[in-house]
This record gives C-alpha cells, structure tokens and sequence, in this order.
C-alpha cells in the first residue's frame, strides 16, 4: 500500500487545484492536489514539503491533516491512501515547476466540489467541509 502527501493551500477561502499534465500515467488532465509519495524513511510531514517543493516551489510553514482517503480504483492504480493535509502557512508564491501539472487555479470549494474531472470524487467533500472555506479573506502565503 503507497502513502500519498497531498497539499490542500487555502488562500482568502479559496482552495488551490492542480490539472495533472495529459502524459500523466494516473489521472491525465484531471485536477488534483499537488503533492506525492512518501519514500523509503519519510515522515508524511517530510514527503509534503519535498513534493510541493518540488512541484510549486513553495515551503509549508503549517500544515495540519485533514482527511485520508483510500484510491477509489485499487484495481486500475494500486492501494494507496491519500493524505490531505490542510496548508494555511507557506513560504513562497505556488508555481508550477516540473511537468506534473499543466495548470494552477484557486476555486471558490464549492466550485472546486462540483468538478466532474477531480482525481478522487470524495475531495468533493473535503473542500465543503473547510473552516476556512467560510469567509477567510485572510492571506496565508509569505
């Protein structure tokens, strides 16, 4: 069984998605969180910040978990459980830095949950049970 990080940012109550690049093995062209697997002697905290690093240039600076989610197609992918943790704090602007992902965009949650093309349909819920998706208009990023 693989264990993914995964980085919810929460920006001004917006949550930020990323579309997986079409040459992607798993899950071409839908969004998704940014984030990936915890290697060999990682902490779940250690893969989050390597991942996101590496994806969006940008630092965690608190980040909490928030919800795990099983691969809702173990049979086509593998069992892996999902790790979402919630980032309010980082360092740096996300951009996208290596050919994981295709776009960046923040979505109101609702508009986020009402995707048809999200990796794994149980995010839906994820993002409309958000306590900072109500109201924040606080900026977190550094």
């Amino acid at each position: 069984m693989e264990d993914i990080a995964c980085a919810l940012f929460v920006r001004d109550g917006r949550v930020l998605l990323a579309k997986r690049s079409a040459q992607r093995r798993k899950y071409p062209d839908r969004w998704d969180l940014p984030g990936g697997h915890v290697e060999a002697r990682d902490t779940l905290a250690d893969a989050l910040a390597r991942e996101v690093g590496e994806e969006l240039g940008v630092k965690p600076l608190a980040a909490t978990e928030i919800a795990h989610l099983p691969e809702p197609l173990p049979d086509v992918y593998g069992a892996a459980t999902y790790h979402i943790f919630l980032v309010t704090e980082w360092e740096g602007e996300p951009d996208i830095r290596d050919d994981e992902h295709s776009t960046l965009r923040w979505f109101a949650p609702e508009d986020a949950a009402s995707l048809d093309d999200l990796t794994l349909p149980d995010l839906a819920n994820v993002f409309l049970n958000l306590p900072q998706a109500r109201g924040s208009s606080r900026s977190n990023s550094r």
